[in-house]
């Protein structure tokens, strides 16, 4: 760990493991219609409608968030949250680590990942895209729980990068 710490230095590079909060943008379109004067909760998504949802903001996380390594948006049109990780680390396996523990733990809560996403150019020598995307059946009022499982999530895949590169 001093040794990484030591090149970053050296590099001039700054190694953070925090979670950055970036705003959801603003819908395009027409609003999303009310039925009786109130709008239905738990919107269910059938799996293919699901993961075009998730291709989708995989995209636009690609194209306008690509500097921000990770976020949480709340899709107020399906009443999910979405989960896109710009980062694919220098491991290919530490994202997929840190995506199945992030899984993993909204699984405990009760909350079901309904779909998987992807966008981006494909990293060097395998089929995997640079944007993956988890969209999760969740309500705006259980946003808190899912920041703090990324947060965790990407501390640990932190820490697993950390030791792998130290062992080399």
């Amino acid at each position: 760990m001093e040794k990484l710490d030591q090149l970053a230095r050296v590099l001039g590079i700054i190694v953070t493991s925090e979670l950055s909060l970036v705003s959801r943008p603003l819908e395009k379109g027409r609003p999303s219609r009310l039925k009786g004067n109130k709008m239905t909760t738990m919107t269910k998504l059938a799996r293919k409608e699901a993961k075009i949802h998730a291709d989708r903001y995989a995209i636009e996380a690609t194209e306008n968030y690509f500097s921000s390594r990770r976020g949480v948006w709340f899709i107020k049109d399906l009443d999910h949250v979405l989960i896109y990780n710009n980062n694919p680390y220098n491991l290919l396996e530490v994202r997929q680590h840190e995506l199945k523990r992030i899984e993993a733990e909204l699984k405990e809560i009760g909350m079901k990942v309904v779909a998987r996403g992807e966008a981006g150019e494909p990293l060097l020598g395998t089929k995997e895209l640079y944007t993956q995307t988890l969209l999760v059946e969740c309500g705006e009022d259980r946003i808190d729980d899912v920041y703090q499982i990324v947060g965790r999530a990407a501390g640990a895949a932190h820490r697993e990068l950390c030791a792998a590169l130290s062992k080399k």
